[in-house]
């Protein structure tokens, strides 16, 4: 069972926003999939970085175009000041393979990565759209950083409160999952490449295997 202090911390984030309830009779179905998205590691990877840093583009042009926050206008508006050649700075290669996935599982995307603390769901939709990958984002794990918890304990308290889901995948280059995520969840990438094909192809497999 999650920890008082998780629940409560949770139950506030779904206050927030956390998960889209037009999503919620998917969520209920157990033959539903999910993948657990991070960001930094799996859509962006030290070799995209470097590229973007030759090319002049830093992540100082998302914080001057207003997206990451305190910069004034609504979401709506940071987004669209972000996405544009010199904006998001995601890698190409990684989505597109991330796109492939969710094509052949049809699965449903939980963001994982802290970038949920500034991102809402419809952010990700629509940056992920940009790159031409038109995924189904229903909601994001909670935030317990402040409780000390990791990362596999926020996908865990995720799935206690939604306990048909069965088939699921991490995609993240950390590893700090629970034993029972690493047993047959979880595909830990690269970080200096990010997402690969054979990354996406071992998560596809573990995503269209019968749950044990």
């Amino acid at each position: 069972m999650p920890r008082l202090d998780a629940v409560y911390s949770y139950l506030e984030t779904a206050a927030g926003g956390a998960a889209d309830s037009s999503y919620g009779q998917r969520l209920q179905d157990s033959s539903t999939r999910i993948v657990f998205l991070d960001v930094d590691g799996v859509l962006n990877s030290l070799r995209s970085a470097a590229r973007d840093n030759a090319a002049g583009k830093t992540r100082d042009t998302l914080w001057m175009s207003g997206f990451y926050g305190g910069h004034g206008g609504d979401w709506s508006e940071r987004i669209d000041r972000a996405i544009r050649p010199d904006g998001v700075l995601w890698d190409q290669e990684c989505v597109g393979h991330l796109r492939w996935l969710l094509q052949q599982t049809g699965a449903l995307v939980v963001i994982s990565s802290t970038w949920k603390v500034h991102c809402p769901t419809d952010c990700f939709r629509r940056m992920l759209a940009f790159y031409d990958c038109e995924a189904e984002v229903v909601g994001a794990t909670p935030d317990l950083r402040h409780h000390g918890d990791f990362r596999g304990n926020e996908i865990k308290l995720w799935l206690d409160f939604h306990p048909a889901i069965r088939r699921y995948v991490i995609l993240d280059d950390c590893g700090d999952m629970t034993d029972e995520q690493k047993a047959g969840h979880f595909v830990q990438t690269d970080s200096s490449v990010g997402l690969t094909r054979a990354d996406a192809e071992q998560a596809a497999a573990l995503l269209l295997a019968d749950p044990s």
